[in-house]
């Protein structure tokens, strides 16, 4: 019902909890169950709880715990950076494609290298 109204998402979101704390509060399964179903529902409609929650809490800030941290990856360009003064491009490459593995596109600007995960 809230999201008919222009999108009121904030509403809708507060009928969420509501139902959460309804479904935490409720002892009957048949009840509980069809609450469980409701949310479901609902959240699929705004898009929400699309993912798997164990792949949820193996990220941190967005980020997964197993993703390599600023200071490899900085370390990593390093020594493409190496690779590319040598004009060693097979190795250059090689780490790219290690770091993109990883889900880490770098950009190069001239003599400067950015990265970011995808």
């Amino acid at each position: 019902e809230a999201l008919g109204d222009d999108l009121n998402i904030p509403l809708a979101l507060s009928h969420l909890h509501e139902m959460v704390t309804q479904l935490n509060k409720e002892n009957n399964l048949t009840k509980k169950s069809e609450l469980k179903n409701k949310i479901l529902y609902s959240s699929n409609l705004m898009g929400l709880l699309h993912q798997d929650p164990n792949v949820w809490f193996q990220q941190s800030d967005g980020v997964k715990k197993n993703a390599l941290s600023a200071e490899k990856i900085e370390a990593k360009i390093a020594e493409r950076n190496q690779a590319r003064l040598a004009k060693d491009f097979a190795k250059a490459d090689l780490i790219r494609q290690e770091l993109l593995s990883s889900n880490i596109i770098l950009e190069d600007k001239g003599t400067m290298t950015t990265w970011r995960r995808l």
